[in-house]
């Protein structure tokens, strides 16, 4: 047996001091010292001063001084003053008339036909203000020379309100009957200035034309077919004449 006990006494003493010390001190103090010191100075370190600073410098500071002054200045500029105040101020003309038979042209610079007889409103200043309380307004007697349908003029024109009364009292009466051949001077009526001629057809009927400047500078807004006033109803023929004039054209 004593042969038996000193072979378990030779294996037993070579593993144990083999297995243990190998890997004990191998495993355990290099993994430790290398994964641990390595990984977390490099990635920690690293990342932290390169990605914070780099993409806030860059992303922050590189939009907020390109997209907000080269939009903000290119697109309000040029949108806001364009259509907001293009259709008051560009739009509108120095001049406004309403001539011949008569062929309208209100401050906007759109032109139409009258085709409708009657008293109408070329200016009233202000807007929507009874006739005894404007400061001007404009009317004229529209007429036809000749048969149903026919072309029509102004015969009279007529000038009231508080700033038509300074300037002569009871205001302004023109009567194409007593229009004399002589060069029609301005009258200045506020801001506003009216001007009002005389002419006739080819067979010699009198009639009158109208002129206004400065309807744009007036203070307040402007009423009346020379004016803001919608002249789709004065623009229209009647049926009447509608159907006169589709038969003219077919023949």
């Amino acid at each position: 047996m004593s042969g038996h006990v000193r072979v378990f006494g030779i294996e037993a003493p070579t593993p144990a001091p083999t297995l243990a010390s190998t890997l004990a001190p191998t495993a355990f103090p290099t993994p430790y010292p290398t994964d641990f010191p390595t990984a977390f100075p490099t990635p920690s370190p690293t990342p932290s001063p390169s990605q914070a600073p780099t993409p806030a410098p860059r992303l922050a500071p590189t939009p907020a001084p390109t997209a907000f002054p080269t939009p903000y200045p290119t697109d309000f500029p040029t949108a806001f003053p364009t259509p907001s105040p293009t259709p008051s101020p560009s739009q509108a003309t120095t001049s406004s008339s309403a001539i011949g038979d008569p062929q309208l042209q209100n401050m906007f610079g759109q032109r139409f036909d009258l085709v409708r007889p009657g008293t109408v409103v070329l200016v009233s200043v202000p807007r929507g203000t009874p006739v005894d309380d404007a400061l001007l307004v404009v009317q004229a007697d529209a007429r036809r020379f000749g048969a149903h349908c026919s072309d029509m003029y102004f015969h009279e024109i007529n000038a009231t309100g508080t700033r038509a009364n300074k300037a002569r009292p009871g205001g302004f009466h023109f009567d194409a009957r007593d229009a004399r051949d002589e060069t029609p001077k301005w009258l200045k009526l506020g801001l506003l200035e009216l001007k009002v001629g005389s002419s006739h057809t080819d067979k010699g009927q009198p009639y009158l034309n109208v002129y206004v400047k400065n309807l744009q500078h007036t203070g307040y807004r402007v009423g009346g077919l020379l004016g803001e006033d919608d002249y789709t109803e004065a623009a229209a023929r009647e049926e009447g004449c509608r159907k006169m004039l589709s038969l003219e054209v077919r023949v």
